[in-house]
């Protein structure tokens, strides 16, 4: 049962003692000293933060280029198929149902492998979450702890939704279809199609692949923030429950690409909730942002918001902790 919350002068920050647990059952009003956080506790918890995201910011890297290197192997498959059906003198516009079975047959199969692709990642998006407020606790010196919780106990489903894999692979086949049906129709030859379909899905805006790879990563991303979003929610709702006299609350960390917050989450960046409220994440399809617990006395230690990289990035880089 969540706890009804308590005054802040109750039982504020960091014991003397790190052994000592504050606000526990088997604690005592004597065991618990209130006092300001030091410069060094500060520094402690804000590291623990930043740590936590290190983990988070390496699984949607994962996650992120695991969705890019899949749609490379269908590329290349489909590039030779193409290949094999050109070189027999297949190209005119009777050919075109044989070019648009090809295609709907491997989208058919990178569609399948993403779904189970995917889905490793999430169990690991679940314990992400749950480590993101771990590690806060942990930082602020209060030598909490609760137990392990899973997703089925927090009522949460974890899977990638089939309409959304379904409705990606359904655009891909359409975009590529087309691509395929004008150069045929219109009598041009195959190397320009061909030359289009092998460019890099990463950088080339005309390559169809590259719509293909992009919805597959916003899913990936969606589905992941949203599995670790709940069990970051799952966590504090723990911790808040079995121990309500620390006052602990959350704040979301808003993510930012480049100096641009994200439009829809930036009206709650820097602001502090209690913990059974503020808005769910993720708040809208590909959001990064994420929420953090916020230990009373440790408010300023904690960042707003954090720089993250931007989607078809091989290379991603871990976000940065702003104030």
């Amino acid at each position: 049962t969540r706890g009804e919350g308590a005054a802040a002068d109750v039982a504020l920050l960091l014991p003397l003692r790190p052994d000592v647990r504050v606000c526990d059952e088997e604690a005592v009003p004597g065991d618990v000293q209130v006092r300001e956080a030091t410069a060094e506790q500060r520094e402690a918890y804000r590291d623990a933060i930043a740590k936590s995201f290190k983990a988070a910011d390496k699984l949607d890297a994962d996650a992120m280029n695991a969705v890019v290197k899949m749609v490379e192997v269908a590329q290349e498959r489909l590039l030779g198929r193409f290949q094999r059906e050109i070189g027999r003198g297949f190209w005119a516009p009777h050919y075109l149902p044989k070019f648009r079975a090809a295609i709907d047959e491997l989208v058919d199969d990178l569609a399948k492998k993403y779904r189970r692709d995917i889905n490793e990642f999430l169990p690991k998006a679940w314990d992400v979450g749950l480590a993101t407020t771990d590690a806060a606790i942990k930082g602020s010196g209060l030598g909490l702890s609760v137990h392990h919780i899973d997703p089925r106990t927090a009522g949460m489903a974890v899977g990638v939704d089939g309409s959304l894999i379904t409705g990606m692979a359904r655009d891909g086949k359409k975009y590529l279809g087309r691509l395929v049906g004008q150069h045929i129709l219109t009598s041009e030859g195959p190397g320009r199609l061909m030359q289009t379909l092998a460019s890099d899905p990463q950088t080339e805006v005309g390559n169809p692949w590259r719509s293909v790879a992009y919805r597959g990563q916003i899913i990936a991303r969606t589905e992941l923030s949203f599995v670790a979003g709940g069990a970051t929610q799952a966590r504090m709702e723990q911790y808040a429950g079995k121990f309500p006299d620390v006052g602990l609350k959350k704040r979301l960390l808003v993510a930012h690409v480049g100096e641009w917050p994200c439009p829809i989450c930036e009206e709650h960046e820097g602001v502090v909730y209690e913990v059974d409220e503020g808005p769910a994440t993720p708040l809208h399809p590909n959001c990064r942002c994420h929420y953090i617990s916020i230990v009373p006395g440790l408010e300023s230690a904690a960042p707003n918001n954090r720089l993250v990289p931007k989607l078809l990035d091989a290379s991603v880089a871990e976000g940065v902790l702003h104030r």
